[in-house]
């Protein structure tokens, strides 16, 4: 797991310029540094030495004359072939290929065997070599063989072209910058923003989307900086290096929902367990110990229940879960019994008021962009506690949910899915069960025409823009006011909500949390959940399978979990996940949110009608107004623009 960066420059690239972009993603790669300059002519790979205090930067020994267009950078975190063999940017077919690289190709040890068996020979022991050996024979194609997390860029010095590619989920990031003939990219937004010629102004439509609805992932790769992409996942693309201009990602793997699996329940949760405890296996191969966060729900818990049946008696297994101080929040009970069935050491980080405030310019300023809520803190706390405790590897339940439909509002999409094959008893039952809408907006959503929907929506106020922006502001800037919406409706609603989920909404914010909070104390972070082959599965499922007539979540994966994890977590039907208490903690810190919301720090924002943001945020502090996230979101964006390097705040 690394740091990436490159980029190219007509006129010449600065090292010291390189140095600075690496400097600011150290925290990603703490363990290895490498800069490699190139021209079709020949490269120079550069050495350094970090023990020149005097200007903070690694003093790069280099006789390199003339002008050197294009650099790749490299930060290591050394999980794989700990040794000098592993060091990147790496080379392969005499020095024609390079590749800077962030990620883990689980799957390396078998595709190195398949790349050998056709005359390949390998110098190191890394997945790394083997990327650039399955590039090298098979192309883009390569990217269909790999499992597991990636964001990678390889130089053909021969035919001067870049490619660039991003693994099938987003797990790790990609951001990108052009302006005219020059090009970078990096694994985060913070270390573009030392690009000398990026223009660091704040997107407009960006702004309001995630002000409005906490979007900030989106299908078009838009961040809150104007002059950066990122690139989505599961895209790939090939460009001549001198012209920037042509790159245009296409997408390589999409889940194909014509696909149907015509399996029974007991074949299908045997299916879904076996390809679990595969991807489990995959993904405990390192070369240095693995924990796993523990949320105490059925997900993590079987995570850690299916590293023990793989790793055997012999791992060493060590668990990390958050514990906040509202105890309405707190699921420690489940993380003890999950701890005690696995034998695993279970280690806490507890939640307490007056951390909290002192630890929210670390993580606004680590995160790189704004986010939605307060949980993202409880994940922080875990990967701060994983590094004290000497862990570099851990891993994630991340992606169920979505794939298996564990979130309420799923059973609205269940409904729907039933309602549009005339059985109305079933789903009036279904969305009854729970599903996150109030009973007049559930009768409007399973029996009102379609074409009335729209009106529904505005009548309870979804599209309304808030009253604390301002209007002009909105006007002149040009902004959409209303949220792109996925629409539900027909008899495949719910397959087609979970793969929205899967691949566009949530999982991809999620990604973007834990990719952050995980790598600010250098660690690495899996998500054995998230594979091709199990979410092509999942997705191939019959609705019922998910969801039970009843309403339970998560129905095949209850059964499939059998015996991995006790039966009393297995059991639940609550829903808690790294939970944080974020209106007590808001009004707790109510002097830090006010001075954030003063009227002097709010100005200089145009978007905002300061004296109702004011009154409004007064309300609710004082509890004479309920909470709102709306909130949290103007907090977080206020200081969010004052700690990063924002030309022309909006």
């Amino acid at each position: 797991m690394c740091g990436i960066f490159g980029i190219y420059e007509p006129s010449g690239v600065s090292v010291t310029g390189v140095a600075e972009c690496l400097k600011r993603i150290k925290h990603r790669g703490p363990d290895d540094e490498g800069i490699l300059l190139g021209r079709p002519d020949g490269v120079i790979p550069l050495s350094s030495d970090e023990s020149d205090p005097a200007v903070g930067l690694p003093h790069w020994r280099t006789t390199a004359g003339g002008e050197w267009p294009l650099a790749l950078g490299h930060r290591r975190l050394s999980i794989l072939d700990l040794s000098v063999a592993g060091h990147q940017p790496m080379s392969w077919d005499s020095g024609r290929y390079w590749i800077t690289y962030n990620g883990e190709v689980y799957n390396y040890l078998e595709l190195r065997e398949e790349l050998e068996r056709e005359g390949c020979s390998f110098q190191s022991d890394s997945d790394t070599e083997v990327i650039l050996a399955a590039y090298a024979r098979w192309g883009a194609d390569c990217l269909k063989r790999f499992t597991g997390m990636w964001a990678f860029g390889i130089w053909d010095r021969q035919e001067n072209t870049l490619f660039l590619a991003r693994d099938p989920f987003g797990i790790k990031p990609l951001y990108y910058a052009v302006s005219g003939k020059r090009f970078a990219f990096c694994s985060e937004i913070r270390g573009l923003l030392s690009v000398p010629w990026l223009d660091k102004k704040v997107d407009r439509q960006a702004a309001y989307d995630f002000l409005a609805w906490g979007r900030v992932e989106n299908a078009a790769g838009r961040t809150l900086r104007s002059a950066i992409q990122e690139m989505p996942p599961a895209t790939c693309g090939l460009f001549p290096v001198d012209q920037p201009a042509a790159f245009k990602p296409r997408r390589y793997w999409d889940i194909d929902l014509n696909k149907r699996s015509s399996a029974t329940f007991e074949e299908a949760a045997a299916d879904i367990r076996e390809k679990f405890l595969k991807s489990i296996r995959l993904h405990l191969r390192s070369d240095v110990p693995v924990g796993a966060a523990l949320s105490g729900g059925i997900d993590s818990s079987a995570i850690v229940g299916a590293m023990r049946q793989t790793g055997g008696s012999g791992l060493e297994l060590h668990t990390f879960s958050f514990i906040p101080e509202d105890e309405r929040l707190s699921e420690e009970k489940w993380m003890q019994e999950t701890a005690a069935f696995t034998g695993a050491t279970a280690h806490f980080a507890r939640g307490k008021p007056e951390e909290w405030a002192s630890d929210m310019d670390q993580l606004i300023s680590c995160q790189s962009q704004p986010f939605a809520g307060l949980s993202v803190y409880a994940q922080h706390r875990v990967f701060r506690l994983v590094s004290e405790k000497g862990i570099k590897v851990t891993m994630d339940g991340q992606g169920p949910d979505e794939m298996f439909a564990g979130y309420p509002y799923f059973r609205r999409d269940r409904a729907m899915s039933l309602k549009a094959k005339g059985r109305y008893r079933e789903a009036w039952r279904m969305a009854s069960a729970g599903s996150g809408m109030s009973r007049e907006s559930l009768l409007g959503q399973l029996f009102m025409p379609s074409f009335l929907l729209p009106w529904l929506r505005r009548l309870f106020g979804r599209h309304k823009t808030p009253g604390w922006f301002d209007t002009s502001w909105i006007r002149k800037s040009g902004v959409r006011t209303e949220i792109e919406r996925f629409e539900t409706g027909g008899p495949d609603s719910l397959r087609r909500s979970l793969r929205y989920a899967l691949l566009e909404s949530g999982i991809p914010a999620l990604l973007r949390y834990e990719d952050r909070n995980s790598m600010h104390y250098s660690v690495e972070s899996r998500v054995p959940f998230l594979t091709t082959e199990l979410a092509e599965a999942a997705l191939a499922l019959p609705e019922s399978f998910h969801l039970a007539p009843d309403g339970t979540t998560k129905h095949v994966l209850r059964h499939a979990f059998r015996g991995l994890v006790p039966d009393s977590v297995l059991n639940r039907r609550d829903k808690v996940g790294f939970a944080a208490p974020e209106s007590t903690w808001m009004r707790n810190h109510a002097p830090w949110v006010r001075d954030i919301v003063q009227p002097s720090r709010l100005e200089p924002f145009e978007l905002f009608n300061v004296h109702l943001l004011t009154q409004l945020s007064d309300s609710v502090l004082n509890g004479s107004a309920p909470y709102g996230e709306w909130l949290w979101r103007v907090v977080n964006f206020v200081r969010w623009a004052e700690l990063s390097e924002v030309s022309g705040v909006l």
